[in-house]
């Protein structure tokens, strides 16, 4: 799939606030090290969609602004 053929959603980072402040209550009240590790996961899948399309723009704004990229017209 090519980029421009993505479909954009914009992150509601309202709620990827209130899921970071669920998550950081929950990982100080770990009871184990085992338990830590497992908010550990659960706050990576919560941001994996997030995370993707953070590095998807970071990388598509530096292909355009390499000079051998740019667009004629």
């Amino acid at each position: 799939m090519k980029f421009r053929e993505m479909t954009y959603t914009r992150p509601d980072i309202d709620a990827l606030l209130a899921r970071c402040k669920e998550l950081a209550a929950k990982a100080e009240s770990a009871a184990s090290g085992e338990a830590l590790v497992a908010v550990y996961y659960e706050q990576s899948r919560a941001f994996a969609d997030y995370n993707t399309a953070a590095n998807l723009s970071q990388y598509r704004g530096a292909y355009l602004r390499h000079p051998r990229c740019r667009l004629e017209g």
